[in-house]
């Protein structure tokens, strides 16, 4: 982690929004203007400039909330400033299932909203996106200045109603309808695959992950020469938590790697369970849509020589957030610690690189699965 960036970040976030609220009281009407005075910093400046120079008066609340917006936005792809609604939608995505189109997306501060992949058997794959679409829009409103976020709340919704994309492929731009369905009720599922032990493809590190991949793995799986298939390509949601215990069933570890916060402090994630997995070989199945916690899975087994990883270099987001809830029931999801692996690699910023590269284009499952074959019979 750029510690030093991110503490440099964290202060200067930290000066803005107290200086914020100390000249709020400044953008009531009716009260006198003043020509900034020398001496006064650049931002005391603009603020100034902007109450008493500006056409219109300016809403203070609504002037400091974009600014959170921005300010929390510019740290890293994961960190979002949530309004009172959007905190109630992000509690309900984790207490039911909503509609969603099956689109994973990525969006890095200054930058238009990127199609990373398209989930397998949902209408986004039915649809005309295509990784690697830039989203300039959706349902009209403007992605530019969304959170990662704001952007996966934005696509989910109560009622079993389409998601209108406004795409920009180069210099052209067209309008996109996709459905909204449900996720599978599952987190993951398994299937035979000839000349493995099958692939278990994992769709979100819930905390009943593990509870459902053992149950969905045949026990012969226990004792077989073919390696499991690990599918986590368009695994992007879940807890580091729960990662965890998915890693547990295929190894022990007291600790597995480790959160490192600000401050240097070393937050260890163990898996101390003895697993029934251990002797199976792993194959590790990763793409671009590979994120966070599946991150982590990834470079755990990878780090401790469980798994071969096949795929493509991931985005780069292994982390722990914290959900502070403001007075005014807004809400700060910040970025509080970043993950690596026991063998000290990087992956914030970095991501898992894989054993064997697929190169930069996407890649279709038959080729991650003849990899896999040429990988299983030692060519």
């Amino acid at each position: 982690m750029r510690t030093q960036r991110l503490r440099v970040l964290a202060l200067g976030t930290l000066s803005l929004v107290l200086l914020f609220l100390l000249l709020a009281r400044s953008f009531i009407p009716g009260q006198s203007a003043e020509r900034p005075r020398r001496g006064l910093s650049p931002m005391e400046s603009i603020i100034k400039l902007i109450r008493d120079d500006y056409i219109e008066r300016v809403d203070a609340g609504r002037t400091m909330e974009g600014a959170f917006r921005g300010l929390v936005q510019a740290l890293d792809p994961l960190s979002s400033y949530l309004s009172p609604n959007e905190l109630a939608k992000h509690r309900e995505t984790a207490d039911k299932r909503l509609y969603d189109p099956g689109v994973v997306l990525f969006k890095e501060a200054g930058g238009m909203p990127r199609v990373l992949d398209l989930e397998e058997g949902r209408p986004a794959a039915r649809s005309g996106l295509k990784p690697g679409d830039l989203i300039s829009a959706v349902d009209d409103q403007p992605a530019f200045g969304l959170s990662l976020t704001e952007l996966r709340l934005l696509l989910l919704s109560r009622e079993k109603k389409p998601v209108k994309f406004r795409v920009v492929r180069q210099t052209a731009t067209e309008e996109i309808e996709v459905e909204r369905s449900l996720p599978p009720a599952a987190d993951c599922a398994y299937v035979p695959e000839k000349n493995t032990a099958g692939v278990l493809t994992v769709r979100r590190m819930s905390p009943a992950l593990a509870g459902q991949a053992a149950a969905a793995l045949p026990s012969e799986v226990k004792t077989s020469l073919l390696p499991l298939v690990l599918d986590l390509r368009t695994c992007a949601q879940g807890d580091p938590e729960s990662a965890g215990r998915f890693i547990n069933l295929f190894l022990k570890a007291d600790e597995a790697g480790v959160f490192l916060t600000q401050d240097g402090t070393r937050e260890p994630l163990s898996c101390p369970e003895d697993p029934v997995w251990d002797k199976t070989p792993l194959v590790v199945w990763t793409g671009p849509a590979t994120l966070g916690p599946a991150e982590i899975a990834a470079g755990v087994l990878r780090s401790f020589k469980r798994a071969k990883v096949i795929g493509h270099r991931t985005p780069g987001l292994p982390a722990r957030q914290t959900l502070t809830v403001l007075e005014d029931g807004s809400a700060l999801l910040l970025t509080t610690a970043v993950f690596s692996p026991a063998s000290g690699e990087k992956l914030w910023e970095e991501g898992v690189v894989p054993d064997i590269d697929l190169g930069e284009q996407p890649a279709a499952r038959n080729v991650y699965l003849k990899k896999t074959l040429d990988t299983a019979g030692g060519r």
